[in-house]
């Protein structure tokens, strides 16, 4: 994308507008875009910060590295928690007795505690992040105590990944591709045709204006970019205290989906 915006990545649509002038967390002036046609917000200063970096240099952080401090009781524990995701779906409806059967792919893994969690419930389960540091060492460290995961595939690219994807998860992802759009269109034949996308996105909130966010979504946003990609949303749910919206989408039929 060009230094200056000019279309949305969200929709393409060209109208966009100013919303808001802030400081993000590093105290970098921020111009907000807002798109008049889907609603999504953009970073400007974050779109401007790839003239000199690639999005991968930008997300590559120690934030998810895993210290030699923690056992591996502690991971089993966090494993643990982690299994409330799948209770989630349930509780929405979606039928997680399908997922014996099924491909779990976590998109931006991180430590990769739900992608180990879901070793238990899913065929196979792949945790992708550009940095594999952090749930690589994790899955040592269980190993070591025992902890079997001979069903999870770990990659950085997923041009590594062989299997159809029917279970696509990804917590405080979308908003750090810059071309969200363009990169799962591009990416749709690695997902089966009922696939199921299972997300969360940081609502604006000064807390969440920082460089790696290029986009911050509404329902109507989310809704835009589902619909893009050949997928409807089947489910929204916010978290007020944090600021967060996740969403539920199903792919759509090839037959009903005409771009």
């Amino acid at each position: 994308m060009a230094d200056v915006l000019t279309r949305c990545p969200v929709c393409g649509s060209a109208e966009l507008r100013k919303f808001d002038v802030t400081r993000d967390i590093d105290g970098n002036i921020c111009d907000i875009l807002m798109c008049v046609e889907c609603s999504a917000l953009l970073n400007s200063y974050a779109y401007e910060s790839l003239h000199g970096s690639t999005a991968e240099q930008i997300q590559k952080t120690d934030l998810y590295a895993a210290t030699s401090d923690d056992p591996p009781s502690f991971h089993l524990q966090e494993v643990k928690q982690a299994g409330s995701y799948f209770q989630y779906l349930a509780d929405c409806g979606i039928d997680v007795s399908r997922f014996g059967d099924q491909v779990f792919c976590d998109f931006g893994a991180g430590r990769g505690y739900v992608a180990l969690a879901a070793c238990q419930r899913f065929r196979s389960v792949i945790a992708q992040d550009w940095d594999t540091r952090g749930v690589s060492k994790i899955r040592d460290s269980l190993r070591s105590a025992r902890s079997d995961y001979t069903n999870l595939d770990i990659v950085n690219d997923l041009a590594n990944v062989q299997a159809k994807i029917d279970v696509l998860f990804m917590w405080h992802v979308l908003e750090h591709l810059p071309e969200p759009t363009e990169f799962w269109l591009s990416q749709l034949h690695r997902l089966n045709e009922d696939a199921l996308i299972f997300l969360q996105i940081p609502l604006y909130r000064p807390a969440a204006v920082c460089r790696p966010h290029y986009v911050f979504y509404t329902e109507r946003s989310l809704e835009r970019w589902a619909s893009e990609i050949g997928f409807r949303p089947v489910n929204f749910g916010y978290d007020a205290e944090l600021g967060f919206l996740g969403m539920i989408a199903r792919r759509v039929s090839a037959q009903s989906f005409a771009k």
